[in-house]
């Protein structure tokens, strides 16, 4: 774990992913100073927190809402100033951080005195990589996704596969935090496997249900 870094934060009822693209529409009036500030700053430094809400609102409210304790650094990678002051941003995930004290004194957006958390350890297992290639391509199938230039397409090592696949789950913020914070892309793959093994019993169980998860995540694994 890192020294304490002060960041801003950027609550939000969305989980950001190591390597997932997130794009924002920036327009209430402390954000816009955030992005404000940040343009102030080298392209090289413009980060800020993103962290998933656990209860409350993430605009709007006067009170704070209550936060998870672990987050995403938000990369900008792009701003595009609208002419009715709004700004449309392009972000990257980067490192995980720890929430250590949030502070609403020093700006009018949120500050966090923040801990960056050692990257995930890794794994060269092979066999933990194919079954959640299988289980996340037969979910596909189930939903009537075309499998064979998807699997084509799913990265191959441990880390990339384990971060495309958590994006995906973007119906359920709760699994998304859980696997956030997971330190070990092992567990990670582990539990993915047993999520869209889950979600297939599910949809031939009782097909009519939606499926709760989407396909179409941009990623950046840069």
């Amino acid at each position: 774990m890192s020294e304490p870094v002060t960041i801003p934060i950027f609550p939000l009822t969305t989980v950001l992913l190591p390597g997932m693209s997130l794009p924002l529409h920036i327009f209430e009036a402390r954000y816009r100073q955030l992005v404000t500030d940040l343009l102030q700053m080298p392209e090289t430094e413009r980060i800020f927190g993103v962290v998933a809400i656990k209860a409350g609102w993430e605009v709007g409210a006067n009170n704070l809402p209550i936060l998870h304790s672990i987050g995403t650094v938000a990369k900008v990678r792009k701003i595009k100033h609208l002419p009715d002051g709004k700004f449309d941003i392009a972000t990257a995930g980067g490192d995980r951080f720890l929430i250590q004290e949030i502070s609403q004194k020093k700006a009018p957006y949120l500050m966090a005195r923040v801990n960056y958390l050692a990257p995930v350890e890794n794994s060269t297992n092979q066999n933990l990589i194919n079954s959640a290639q299988q289980a996340y391509t037969n979910y596909l199938r189930i939903i009537g996704e075309s499998t064979a230039s998807v699997y084509s397409q799913l990265p191959n090592e441990a880390g990339p596969l384990a971060n495309l696949l958590s994006a995906t789950l973007t119906g359920n913020i709760l699994e998304q935090q859980k696997l956030l914070e997971m330190n070990s892309v092992e567990e990670k793959l582990k539990t993915l496997t047993v999520i869209f093994k889950r979600e297939a019993i599910l949809l031939q169980t009782v097909p009519s249900i939606p499926a709760p998860y989407l396909t179409g995540i941009s990623l950046s694994l840069n």
